[in-house]
C-alpha cells in the first residue's frame, strides 16, 4: 500500500505543480496587464491634473518627491511582508516540532509495545535442546513485517466495534476476519494482538493467568504452511508464558526424543495448555496462504477441532480471503462473520496519508498543496 501511494502522490504532485504554474503564468500576465492598464490610467490623471505649464524647478521638486514617497511604501509594505513571512514560517516551524514529536513518542511507545510481548511469547526459559526438538516456525518474524506497516490509528474502528468488544470479554469466542487482497488483513491483525496484550495485561491481576499466541501462514515460507507448524508455534509461545505449560512441553520431549509426536497429540497437548489460562487469545493470519489443494483442509479441520473444544478461557481470531472452501469450514455465526469493507479500509489509508504529509520532512515542501493531494490518494486507494 505504501508504495501505491508513493507512487499516486509523485504523479499527483507533477500534476500539480503544472496545473500550479499554469495559473501562476496566467497570474503574472493578468497582473502585468493590469499594470499596463493602470500605468496608463495613472499617466492620463497625471497629465489632466498637470496640463498647466509649471516652473523647471518645482516640477523637478514633485518628481523627487513622488520618487521618495514610492519608495517608501514599497519598502515599508516589503518590510511587513517579511516580517509576516518570518512570523509565519516560526509558528510553523514550532507546529511541525510539536507534531513530529508526538509522532516520534507514538512511535517510540509502539515500538516497546512490540517488544514487550515478543518478550511475553519467548522460550527462554525452555531448554535450547527441547526448543530444537520442536522446530516451530517464528511466527514474531511476520508479526514484525506487519507492525513496520502500521500507522497510528490503523484499525481503531474496529477495536471499538461491538465484534471485538464481545469476542475479548466472551468465553469461547470465536471471530473471522475476512476480506480481498491487499486489503490490510495481516496489519490489522497485528494491530490486534498488540492491542488485546496490552489491555489485557493491564487488567490481569496476574499476568501468567493471560496467554497470547498468534501464527502467519505464509505463501513464501514452506514451514509456515501446514497445522502442525501453525500447532508448534502456538505451544511453544504459550508454553515460555506459564511454567506449568513448560514442564508439559519437557515431557513431551522425553516421550518423542527420537521422533516427532502425531498430529492428534499435538492438538491434545494444545488443548490441556489453554486450559492452564484463565484467558488465552490466539490469533492466525490468512487461513488462504495455506495451499488449498495440499494442506489447507488439514489446517481448517485443526480451526474446527479448536472451536469444537468449547473451552471458556479460548478466543479465537482467524483471518483470509473469503474463499469457498474457507467459509464453509468456519460456519461462522452472525456475529462471528466480520467482512472488511471499503469504506472502513479507506479510513485506514486517509489516516495513514494524512500522517504521511504531517510527518514526512520530503512532503513539508508542498504543504500548500495536502488537502488536495490527501482527497486525490484517498479517492484512488479504493481499500487498497
Amino acid at each position: 500500500m505504501k508504495e501505491y501511494i508513493s507512487e499516486q502522490l509523485r504523479s499527483l504532485i507533477l500534476n500539480i505543480l503544472g496545473d500550479e504554474s499554469s495559473r501562476v503564468q496566467r497570474d503574472h500576465n493578468d497582473r502585468a496587464l493590469c499594470l499596463t492598464s493602470s500605468s496608463e490610467e495613472m499617466s492620463f490623471c497625471n497629465y489632466e491634473s498637470f496640463k498647466a505649464p509649471l516652473p523647471d524647478g518645482i516640477k523637478g521638486t514633485i518628481k523627487a518627491s513622488s520618487r521618495r514617497v514610492a519608495y517608501l511604501f514599497r519598502q515599508s509594505t516589503f518590510q511587513k511582508l517579511d516580517e509576516d513571512i518570518q512570523e509565519i514560517r516560526d509558528n510553523l516551524s514550532v507546529a511541525l516540532d510539536a507534531l513530529h514529536l508526538g509522532e516520534r513518542k507514538k512511535l517510540h511507545d509502539y515500538i516497546t509495545e512490540v517488544k514487550l510481548l515478543l518478550e511475553h511469547i519467548q522460550a527462554g526459559h525452555i531448554s535450547s535442546r527441547v526448543r530444537d526438538w520442536l522446530q516451530a516456525p517464528d511466527a514474531t518474524i511476520n508479526h514484525n513485517a506487519a507492525c513496520a506497516k502500521r500507522h497510528a490509528g490503523t484499525g481503531l474502528w474496529f477495536i471499538n466495534s461491538h465484534y471485538f468488544k464481545n469476542w475479548a470479554a466472551q468465553n469461547n469466542s470465536f471471530l473471522w476476519l475476512n476480506g480481498f487482497a491487499g486489503c490490510g488483513k495481516s496489519v490489522l491483525c497485528s494491530t490486534v494482538i498488540q492491542h488485546t496484550f496490552r489491555q489485557r495485561h493491564n487488567q490481569a491481576d496476574n499476568q501468567a493467568d493471560v496467554g497470547i499466541a498468534f501464527f502467519y501462514f505464509a505463501f513464501s515460507d514452506e514451514s509456515k504452511q501446514d497445522e502442525s507448524g501453525m500447532i508448534w508455534a502456538l505451544l511453544l509461545q504459550l508454553a515460555g508464558q506459564r511454567q506449568e505449560c513448560q514442564t508439559d512441553i519437557t515431557h513431551l520431549h522425553t516421550l518423542y526424543t527420537y521422533g516427532t509426536p502425531p498430529v492428534g497429540v499435538l492438538l491434545e497437548q494444545l488443548r490441556r495448555t489453554v486450559q492452564r489460562f484463565q484467558h488465552v487469545y490466539i490469533f492466525v493470519d490468512a487461513l488462504d496462504e495455506s495451499p488449498r489443494y495440499d494442506k489447507r483442509d488439514r489446517v481448517l479441520e485443526t480451526v474446527r477441532n479448536m472451536r469444537g473444544w468449547h473451552l471458556p478461557s479460548l478466543h479465537l481470531l482467524v483471518t483470509s480471503r473469503d474463499e469457498f472452501d474457507i467459509r464453509r469450514s468456519l460456519n461462522p455465526g452472525p456475529d462471528e462473520d466480520v467482512i472488511l469493507k471499503k469504506d472502513e479500509i479507506d479510513r485506514d489509508i486517509e489516516n495513514f496519508i494524512s500522517s504521511q504529509l504531517k510527518t514526512n520532512q520530503h512532503l513539508q515542501k508542498w504543504q500548500n498543496f495536502h488537502d488536495k493531494i490527501q482527497q486525490a490518494l484517498s479517492k484512488r486507494a479504493q481499500g487498497m
